[in-house]
């Protein structure tokens, strides 16, 4: 496991990438990560970044849910079960990211 695929460094670079907690709407964007982190620590994070963005893009919306909200908990609740190995912060912004292209 190289530095990049770190847990803990994902956890950090989810959100800068997707512009989490400071942006209206997620915008990915691999300078904020090379601001952070350095460019040759963004560009290692680059693949692993993109493939859950990719992963969680593909997630196709609950049809029974009642209400949105019910749709959003289960998102979370699949995220969770999919990215164990991410916090709070690193799956919120996943959720955040999917909520913005499905409701």
């Amino acid at each position: 496991m190289t530095r990049a695929d770190a847990p803990e460094i994902l956890n950090e670079a989810i959100p800068l990438y997707l512009g989490y907690g400071f942006l209206a709407e997620p915008e990915p964007d691999l300078t904020r990560v090379a601001d952070h982190f350095g460019g040759e620590e963004a560009w290692r994070l680059r693949p692993s970044l993109e493939a859950l963005i990719s992963e969680v893009d593909h997630i196709r919306p609950k049809l029974d849910a009642q209400t949105a909200e019910a749709n959003d908990d289960w998102v979370m609740s699949f995220i969770r079960a999919e990215f164990p190995f991410l916090d709070e912060t690193g799956r919120g912004a996943l959720a955040w990211f999917w909520q913005s292209r499905n409701t």
